[in-house]
């Protein structure tokens, strides 16, 4: 059974609880599989109020003037969109972006990448071997999926709509 599989047996994953962040380029690429009506333009309570203190650009690229971000919609019972009883419907290389780093999702447009697996229990203690040898996602992978990330996000559809 995949970690990750575990871990939704025990709470609420990222799938489940987060707002999934999308960029343009992630709606290309899931659209490339004859998807369509999967994201959307919302107010986000969640991600509005995050703080990035050591990163001040990831809110205003991800939260227009409105308090609106680009998201994945979610499921009658929250769920994201993708996530089916056996896991997400896309592979690796479709999902978005912030999908694909996790759970390395302690970064920075400025090359900082930590683990931080908010969403995971604290029984399992992640460290990067483990990380690698259950999810296939080594640091220096996470690395370059999140400054793909930020050129994404800096060539998105925030500064084509103001």
């Amino acid at each position: 059974m995949s970690i990750c599989k575990e871990c939704s047996k025990l709470q609420k994953t990222c799938c489940q609880d987060a707002d999934i962040v999308v960029t343009d380029k992630d709606i290309e690429r899931i659209m490339s599989l004859g998807l369509f009506n999967f994201h959307d333009v919302v107010f986000s309570e969640k991600l509005t109020q995050s703080i990035f203190e050591d990163d001040p650009n990831y809110t205003r690229y991800v939260v227009d003037k409105t308090g609106k971000s680009q998201i994945l919609k979610k499921q009658e019972n929250g769920n994201c969109i993708f996530l089916s009883p056996i896991g997400c419907m896309l592979s690796m290389d479709i999902r978005p972006l912030v999908c694909r780093i996790y759970p390395y999702n302690d970064f920075n447009e400025f090359g900082k990448v930590n683990l931080a697996p908010m969403f995971c229990p604290k029984k399992f203690k992640m460290d990067s071997d483990i990380i690698h040898k259950e999810m296939g996602l080594s640091f220096d992978e996470a690395k370059h999926l999140v400054g793909q990330l930020y050129d994404e996000l800096r060539n998105g559809w925030i500064y084509k709509t103001h």
